[in-house]
């Protein structure tokens, strides 16, 4: 299975008119496939090692290490894919095309934030960081907007991301206000919940079915992918792969559909 999506780049001076297309799209595309990329802080702490041990690390350990990583983390990037219960994404009634979503976020909530050291941390990633301050979307305005799009604690919606702390983790943090997870395990799911009462985890999911890999690995296995011209590691393209990935282990190894104990699960943390 393989499918071609135009991108469309949102940035500040586009951001609400994508909104209400979005609201729109969502009445008839009810399944929200998200991805996001994130940017390292230059004074975070080096990420712990991996729970690893003579005995397998318990859900509490495991959500200790991935919240080490996530509060080290700032939101660059957010992808959403939208598609009705066949897969099948949202299509200009004029053109044709169909679409993603790629959402730039700033890395910071003001220019006092950048000091010299993470500049040139930001710069040595690549990243051109007055640009970035001057046309990307505000987290407070993104915040707002994910709530405009009714999307979120809408039990209709069916959300679907290949690894849940890392597509939630960062959400979490902008729509908390806060950039630090709860300490507590059941605290992160209770939240998890609340903001997106039903979901699937691709690597969950996986798992279940014999298979382990990185988003692009299983993706060739199972014959799912996009077309010539889309670039990879960009949160907007990701979340399209995510949508195709699903979409192919649910019709490889769940013909009568996703059994009611497969939703709602994170691996290695639930």
């Amino acid at each position: 299975m393989k499918k071609s999506a135009a991108l469309r780049q949102v940035w500040e001076e586009n951001f609400y008119r994508e909104q209400e297309f979005i609201r729109q799209v969502v009445l008839r595309h009810n399944y929200v496939t998200v991805a996001t990329r994130v940017i390292p802080l230059p004074t975070a702490p080096s990420p712990a090692s991996s729970p690893a041990g003579a005995t397998l690390p318990t859900s509490d350990e495991n959500y200790a290490f991935f919240r080490q990583r996530a509060n080290a983390m700032r939101l660059l990037q957010l992808g959403l894919t939208f598609s009705d219960e066949g897969g099948n994404l949202p299509k200009d009634p004029m053109t044709g095309e169909r679409y993603t979503w790629e959402f730039n976020v700033k890395v910071a909530k003001s220019m006092d934030e950048i000091d010299a050291v993470f500049r040139q941390h930001l710069t040595e990633k690549g990243m051109d960081v007055d640009y970035n301050m001057k046309n990307a979307i505000h987290p407070d305005v993104l915040c707002i907007g994910l709530w405009c799009m009714d999307t979120l604690m809408k039990e209709r919606i069916r959300w679907v991301v290949f690894s849940g702390w890392a597509a939630f983790s960062p959400l979490l943090n902008i729509m908390r206000a806060e950039e630090q997870l709860p300490e507590r395990r059941e605290a992160f799911l209770d939240l998890v919940k609340l903001y997106f009462p039903k979901f699937y985890e691709v690597r969950q999911l996986m798992s279940g079915c014999g298979l382990s890999g990185t988003l692009e690995e299983t993706a060739n296995v199972l014959g799912a992918g996009v077309t010539d011209g889309e670039m990879f590691n960009q949160a907007g393209p990701d979340s399209l792969l995510t949508l195709l990935v699903f979409l192919g282990l649910r019709k490889r190894h769940f013909g009568r559909g996703i059994p009611e104990e497969q939703a709602n699960l994170i691996m290695s943390i639930s």
